[in-house]
């Protein structure tokens, strides 16, 4: 299965990995699946890292240096996942999220995330195994 990780999930896979659950621990560590992350995330990071450094673990250079370091893919954005942001319900108004749901609908991936609202956009996306909230 390829995992699309939410930025929080890759930040504290890398930094902080006990602050992670069990379950996302297993997932992340299980060789079946293709590890995968956003330019979206990076961006984010980048975004807060500039806004708020102590509120963030690295730079994004080190966030993407320490992303290709670990074997994991990065996911560039496609048109059809920024369209797919149009389609969504107005759940919550975070552009990350809403960005990366989108994405992991037209790439054919599988979101995993520890923020519990982004399992309320399950039903919109026909697939309810497509939204992994760990």
């Amino acid at each position: 299965m390829n995992l699309l990780l939410d930025t929080h999930i890759a930040l504290r896979a890398l930094y902080d990995p006990g602050a992670l659950s069990q379950a996302a621990t297993a997932l992340l560590q299980s060789l079946e699946h293709e590890l995968l992350v956003s330019d979206a995330s990076i961006w984010e990071v980048a975004i807060k890292h500039a806004k708020r450094p102590a509120d963030i673990q690295a730079p994004p250079q080190e966030f993407h240096a320490d992303l290709l370091a670990a074997g994991w893919t990065i996911a560039p954005i496609s048109t059809a996942a920024v369209l797919g942001t149009h389609a969504l319900p107005p759940i919550h108004g975070d552009p990350f999220d809403r960005l990366l749901i989108a994405q992991a609908q037209a790439q054919d991936l599988h979101l995993v995330s520890a923020d519990q609202m982004i399992a309320q956009y399950q039903p919109a996306l026909g697939t309810p195994e497509r939204i992994l909230v760990v």
